[in-house]
């Protein structure tokens, strides 16, 4: 069992890493900014499954540099940050969010 599990996570990975080259190519062809914000979020979370913290954290911030009004940037990598226990760098985004979004 324990080997079936390890090939899973093996072909898991190699598609999270296959998913990270296409979001690589599609960041060449992307000029709104509201495509270059969901790009980076996404490309965000695939290193974020590869155990690239450091660079998911860059890709959220250029996420949210790119579209820093966009609300749902902000929910989705406060979930992700949330689910993982990495409640202090939510609070952070939490702060950025607060900062840079207006109640309607």
């Amino acid at each position: 069992m324990r080997v079936g599990r390890a090939v899973g996570k093996f072909y898991a990975r190699q598609l999270f890493e296959e998913a990270l080259t296409a979001w690589r190519e599609a960041e060449r062809t992307l000029t709104e900014d509201d495509d270059q914000a969901a790009m980076h979020l996404h490309r965000g979370l695939i290193l974020a499954k590869l155990d690239r913290p450091g660079e998911a954290a860059a890709a959220f911030d250029r996420a949210i540099t790119a579209r820093p009004d966009r609300h749902n940037t902000y929910a989705q990598i406060l979930a992700h940050l949330c689910a993982h226990g990495r409640l202090d760098e939510a609070l952070a985004i939490y702060r950025r969010a607060a900062s840079h979004t207006s109640a309607d």
